[in-house]
């Protein structure tokens, strides 16, 4: 296969992964915080875990796939992270400064912690999923040049 097509498969498939995953996070946040909850009406529920998926993949696939790229663009520029010597935390900080800015929009840029962990760990776990993707595949790349 193409790896340009192989690159964006990867994000597609961090996308789809990490939707129903950061879903499960946020509620279990929730739960831990008040484990009591909406109790009444589980329908409503059901209803509210599959309109959440879904606008979590448009969101990833709005504001996740130009993110991703761009920290790639970035990463590419080896005077760039010359500074800060890591791969990783530059991806980190790229993905917080979007996370904040993307929590800003509505609150015009106040800061109101509820809000931004709303929309930083959605992005901090697509980050890690696409990162481990991206590990799994250079694994099992290496692993086919050895075995060639």
């Amino acid at each position: 296969m193409d790896n340009k097509f192989k690159y964006f498969l990867q994000i597609i498939l961090a996308i789809v992964i990490s939707s129903p995953l950061s879903l499960f996070i946020l509620l279990l946040s929730d739960y831990l915080i008040d484990p009591q909850g909406d109790k009444d009406n589980p329908e409503n529920n059901i209803i509210f875990y599959i309109i959440f998926t879904i606008y979590a993949v448009i969101i990833y696939g709005k504001i996740g796939i130009p993110t991703t790229l761009l920290a790639d663009y970035l990463l590419k520029k080896n005077n760039l992270i010359s500074f800060l010597k890591s791969k990783y935390l530059l991806q980190f900080l790229i993905y917080t400064l979007a996370s904040y800015l993307l929590h800003s929009l509505p609150y015009g840029f106040q800061f109101y912690l509820p809000g931004f962990m709303a929309v930083f760990i959605p992005a901090q776990i697509y980050l890690h999923i696409l990162l481990l993707l991206r590990i799994k595949r250079k694994k099992n790349t290496k692993e086919v040049e050895l075995s060639s």
